[in-house]
């Protein structure tokens, strides 16, 4: 609470002195204990911080597997599709050959008939 006045022209009593000292000690007391608790705060905060600072790490690196997993897949996904197009482009153009060739040959074989 607020401090008494000053004694008058007489010096205070050792009583007084005592009193005070001990006014004093208390506060002294509460205000290390609330050092002490702001220090625990702080050291919370930090060790808090640091688990953030690990796990934004480990979650920028899982992410960055994550876009190498998917960028692989896609490759591979799109090497897969490309042969599976030359593929039926293969197979369409050996079919269309087929049909020619089949085409001919009964054109030819008509003609030599006919003739």
């Amino acid at each position: 609470g607020g401090g008494g006045g000053g004694g008058g022209g007489g010096g205070a009593s050792s009583a007084e002195l005592e009193r005070e000292q001990k006014e004093y000690e208390v506060k002294l007391r509460e205000v290390r204990e609330e050092r002490r608790k702001a220090d625990g705060m702080l050291a919370k905060a930090e060790r808090m911080l640091n688990v953030a600072r690990i796990d934004t790490r480990n979650s920028a690196r899982a992410k960055k597997a994550a876009l190498e997993e998917l960028s692989y897949a896609t490759h591979k996904l799109r090497k897969y599709q490309d042969l599976r197009a030359k593929s039926q482009r293969c197979q369409m153009e050996a079919w269309s050959e087929i049909r020619h060739l089949t085409h001919n040959a009964r054109g030819t074989g008509g003609l030599l008939m006919s003739e």
